[in-house]
């Protein structure tokens, strides 16, 4: 599926604490070297770093592991899967997706939203979308994929804020009935519960 994502995530405490930046990607527990970081700015990326960063707290972080896909060209360059699952073949994942102010300067959450929706739309049909807690600084989405050219029937949801040079967005996908509803709305409440910080 096509996907335009910036990623930065690191692990904190007993939890595991994600934040994402722009242009500081990282490779498993420590950050990308020139080579990867360059290799990640020659694709759609701007090489302004963003001012912010998307921190949220995963339960279970021993659970998830990192995939790095940037060699690979990927407009992902990084994911989370479960840790006996790979890029290709994985129940759950877990991605982000930015939009500068200075590219789409009239960007919102909900046309991030929008755009996300629209992204899919290549790949699979969309139905059941609800987009609620909508305000000017955040919203909150849920759909369902069904057959996807290249990936299982999922549900969707994530979260989009506005920031203060960019609309930053983080979403989690499910394939249906292959996770439990429990663990589902745990990851509701965790991606519900992002938020942005300023860059240290």
């Amino acid at each position: 599926m096509k996907r335009m994502m910036k990623k930065f995530f690191y692990a904190t405490s007993s939890l595991f604490t994600f934040f994402l930046l722009g242009c500081s990607p990282v490779d498993s527990l420590k950050p990308f070297d020139q080579t990867q970081a360059a290799r990640v700015l020659q694709q759609h990326y701007t090489p302004i770093p963003t001012q912010q960063a998307i921190i949220f707290t995963l339960p279970q972080k021993d659970r998830w592991k990192k995939i790095d896909l940037s060699i690979n060209g990927s407009d992902a360059p990084i994911m989370l899967t479960p840790i006996n699952e790979n890029e290709t073949n994985w129940t759950e994942s877990i991605r982000t997706y930015i939009i500068g102010y200075h590219n789409v300067p009239y960007a919102t959450p909900l046309s991030l939203i929008q755009k996300q929706i629209e992204n899919v739309k290549s790949d699979c049909t969309v139905k059941n979308v609800i987009i609620d807690t909508q305000n000017a600084q955040h919203a909150f989405y849920q759909m369902q994929l069904c057959n996807c050219v290249d990936e299982q029937d999922q549900i969707q949801f994530g979260k989009a804020l506005r920031g203060n040079d960019a609309v930053y967005m983080i979403y989690y996908s499910a394939v249906i009935d292959k996770v439990s509803s429990s663990e589902i709305e745990k990851m509701k409440q965790a991606v519900k519960s992002a938020i942005l910080v300023d860059r240290r």
